[in-house]
């Protein structure tokens, strides 16, 4: 079964996009999917489920590659290879994960404090971009593990397989959803955060104000996607060469946190305490939520 860990509540993901989402299968050990980053409502998370269109790239290429050899016919020693490659990108996908997790946390507290602490905010992110460096270390040395363990007819079936969406529609995966308008967004959190007449006034300025992704940008998303899936099957492959001019997942993620965060900012005086409250506890829910392993 193919889960997506989610920060959870449709307000809580319009104001908070990024992460990387977890599949498990049989009680084996998760496999994560797409790594997106950045974006608007409720498919992009800050945490694990979706760094989209502005910070997503070709993170989770591994997991989808990986995924796509249960289709393949592989020895014994061939499977308990692939599984060791399985556990130790989801391993360092833990990392990740716990930083996510941490910063939820701690923004939770700031939010039902109301006002944002810039130190608390950079710490956090400066733990988060290095769980994202390292789970991108792990993946180049999953994915040329991986391309080292098939023979040449393997890897192409495997790249073809991750481009039809099939096993599990992980290309599908790895693309971003597309934007909500601001409407929508602001009915959004109209509904969760009960926000009154000259709140809506308000928080739709917020909302017209914030950037989205770009056409440039998703399309740069699938590009970077599509580059690992040509290079794989190739004699020469190698992850790190094939993404080495691409932009860095750190400073994308960066630039995603502080927007996102910039935005909670402005937000904070215009809700009611009770109001805080309750996207407090959106952030603190989604936290147990990512723990437990519950799919949304």
């Amino acid at each position: 079964m193919n889960m997506r860990y989610t920060i959870g509540g449709a307000a809580l993901a319009i104001v908070l996009g990024a992460g990387i989402g977890c599949a498990r299968e049989g009680g084996g050990a998760a496999r994560p999917t797409a790594y997106a980053t950045g974006g608007e409502p409720v498919a992009q998370t800050l945490a694990p489920a979706a760094p989209s269109a502005e910070a997503g790239h070709h993170l989770g290429a591994a997991a989808a590659l990986l995924r796509a050899t249960d289709q393949q016919s592989l020895n014994g020693t061939d499977k308990a290879t692939v599984r060791t490659l399985e556990q130790q990108l989801h391993e360092s996908w833990q990392g990740v994960d716990a930083a996510f997790r941490a910063m939820r946390a701690h923004l939770a507290a700031q939010v039902r404090a109301g006002a944002i602490d810039p130190a608390r905010v950079h710490a956090d992110e400066d733990v988060a971009a290095n769980a994202v460096e390292a789970y991108q270390k792990q993946e180049f040395f999953v994915l040329n593990g991986l391309h080292a363990l098939l023979n040449p007819e393997k890897r192409v079936a495997v790249a073809a397989a991750v481009r039809s969406g099939a096993p599990g529609r992980a290309e599908a995966q790895a693309q971003p959803e597309p934007a909500e308008g601001t409407a929508a967004r602001l009915d959004r959190l109209t509904r969760e955060l009960a926000l009154d007449a000259d709140q809506q006034q308000q928080v739709a300025s917020l909302l017209a104000a914030q950037p989205g992704p770009t056409p440039a940008r998703q399309s740069a998303h699938r590009e970077r996607f599509d580059a690992l899936l040509n290079a794989f099957p190739t004699e020469s492959f190698d992850a790190k060469t094939t993404v080495q001019t691409m932009q860095s997942p750190t400073a994308a993620l960066r630039d995603h946190i502080e927007r996102k965060v910039g935005f909670v900012s402005a937000l904070l005086p215009i809700l009611r305490p009770d109001q805080r409250e309750m996207l407090a506890s959106m952030l603190e829910r989604s936290s147990e939520h990512a723990r437990s392993g519950t799919a949304e």
